[in-house]
């Protein structure tokens, strides 16, 4: 299929430690001993990488021939998930106390750090994929558009396409980004703190999974409060 439509080959965002086992699904292997590989690379954090990624693990068996590059690496993958678990762990402190706001801007501050280097490794890692001339398929997940701008720098002619709905982000990404881009007032961080939290309180922790969690906050129309209140 991905030759068929003029692609050379697929860059996956996996970490390239994978690759034997992508080889060996695509070789006909079944899907549980690709789980059985991540779940050796990851440990507890397995199961939260599989929810994102099994529905394209489990397509690849059926790209035929296509050429198959992957582009990410443990290393920055499991620094990505200690961040996250630094984040859930400051969420049920903050739960059952006040907002610190001091402590919300250091977590997030060095997990948008550890983010771009992630994005900048990978970026890196795409272009010592691309071996040959052509045009190139990049599962690239939700920070599509930063690897776009990154390679398009590079000079490369590159263009992200949104699958689904549209993406509008969540509280604490909208927080992360603010942080990013300057220095928010404690007002503005604490207000989007407390709409994270009442995010996970009043839809994750009542839905079966974080996908159907999000598109009820979005019908909803919870999203518009991002641009309500606080200053930055």
């Amino acid at each position: 299929m991905i030759s068929q439509r003029g692609y050379n080959g697929l860059l996956l965002d996996f970490p390239e430690e994978l690759a034997g086992a992508v080889r060996a699904l695509r070789g006909g292997a079944p899907l549980a001993s690709a789980e059985e590989a991540v779940d050796e690379m990851f440990g507890s954090y397995s199961e939260g990488w599989l929810y994102k990624n099994r529905p394209l693990l489990d397509s690849l068996r059926y790209l035929g021939e296509a050429n198959v590059v992957c582009t990410g690496s443990v290393q920055l993958e499991s620094a990505i998930m200690d961040d996250r678990m630094s984040v859930a762990l400051l969420e049920y402190r903050t739960m059952a106390g006040r907002v610190a706001v001091s402590r919300w801007r250091e977590t997030l501050t060095r997990a948008s750090h550890n983010l771009q280097e992630a994005v900048a490794a990978q970026a890196e890692r795409v272009l010592c994929g691309l071996k040959e001339r052509g045009r190139w398929l990049c599962v690239a997940g939700v920070y599509a558009r930063s690897l776009e701008q990154m390679l398009c720098s590079e000079g490369h002619s590159c263009r992200s396409i949104l699958l689904g709905r549209p993406y509008l982000g969540t509280p604490l990404e909208a927080l992360s980004a603010e942080l990013v881009e300057g220095s928010p007032a404690d007002e503005r961080v604490r207000y989007l703190v407390e709409l994270h939290l009442a995010f996970v309180r009043d839809y994750v922790m009542v839905s079966p999974d974080l996908d159907e969690a999000y598109d009820r906050w979005l019908e909803n129309g919870e999203w518009a409060r991002l641009y309500h209140h606080g200053s930055r």
